[in-house]
């Protein structure tokens, strides 16, 4: 933590605007990707969520859809938060700052264990989501960005990139997997 003047402003200023911001947060409800990649989860198509975002809308949406079968314990095994959370104990980094070493390891270990990595409505302008992009290339595992706009992995050799929005592909996708496996 930055203990300076500086410091201490920029900390007042975010409480401030997280105040005044917060009851938007907290109201929020999962859009159409959130309840896409929630099916996916659940379904077992995809084994872990690691999200950049503090909103808990992940969580949210699994629990709205199927929520008798996902206990917290179930829920923080299955979904990452690289920057922490406001959804409960609000505990977040802040732009710029490490995230914590625990995580970083763990965020590690499920691109491991992963077969691929799909990277979902992001810009990939935190380090510490690239630096997953780049675990995972590393690896050897393919790598498939869907993001409407340029990302910070663009031009990274061995990226497959979908240049569209993720809402209606994730759907599709989840409708077809579900239509398939029933």
């Amino acid at each position: 933590m930055d203990n300076t003047e500086k410091g201490q402003h920029f900390r007042q200023r975010y409480w401030l605007r997280s105040y005044l911001g917060y009851p938007p947060v907290r109201d929020a409800q999962p859009n159409t990707t959130h309840f896409a990649l929630a099916s996916l989860l659940h379904s077992g198509n995809i084994s872990r969520i690691i999200t950049q975002n503090v909103d808990g809308l992940h969580h949210k949406a699994l629990t709205q859809g199927a929520g008798q079968y996902w206990s917290p314990h179930r829920l923080q095994e299955h979904i990452l938060e690289l920057h922490g959370t406001l959804h409960h104990k609000p505990e977040v980094v802040f732009f710029g700052e490490s995230i914590k070493q625990e995580v970083k390891q763990r965020s590690y270990e499920d691109i491991e264990s992963s077969d691929q990595l799909l990277v979902v409505g992001t810009t990939l302008a935190t380090y510490s989501a690239f630096r997953l992009v780049k675990h995972a290339l590393e690896l050897k595992k393919p790598v498939i960005l869907l993001n409407l706009g340029p990302t910070r992995a663009d031009l990274l050799p061995n990226i497959e990139k979908i240049n569209m929005a993720s809402g209606a592909i994730l759907v599709d996708a989840a409708s077809l997997v579900m239509w398939v496996s029933s």
